[in-house]
């Protein structure tokens, strides 16, 4: 589950997946996730967390930008893992994705307890 491309700004958009320790999918994103980007990552996560695995991370620690468009995937994403019995979590947030959850309130919703 790879994917690459350029964003509207110029920029890269990379969203990647692989199978981590215990079972957990490990999704990484990388660059500007915004309404250009973020339908890859949504479609991303969602195949992530109706795979058959319990256990879904999302490591944001390589984004660039991200809005609420961002968000919205992430907690559309949670709503799927949640009908599934998949927990779903984001770790490793970079400055801005910090910054945007701080500011929607979404952390306790989405980051690890």
């Amino acid at each position: 589950m790879d994917g690459a491309r350029a964003d509207e700004a110029g920029g890269r958009f990379r969203v990647s997946s692989a199978l981590g320790f215990l079972g957990t999918l490990v999704v990484v994103v990388v660059g500007e996730v915004d309404h250009g980007t973020s339908p890859q990552l949504g479609e991303t996560l969602e195949r992530a967390v109706t795979s058959g695995v319990g256990r879904v991370l999302v490591d944001l620690i390589g984004v660039s930008f991200c809005d609420c468009s961002c968000v919205n995937a992430l907690l559309a994403a949670r709503e799927i893992a949640r009908r599934n019995r998949v927990v779903l979590v984001c770790e490793g947030l970079s400055p801005c994705a910090e910054r945007v959850f701080e500011l929607t309130g979404v952390g306790p919703l989405l980051l690890a307890a």
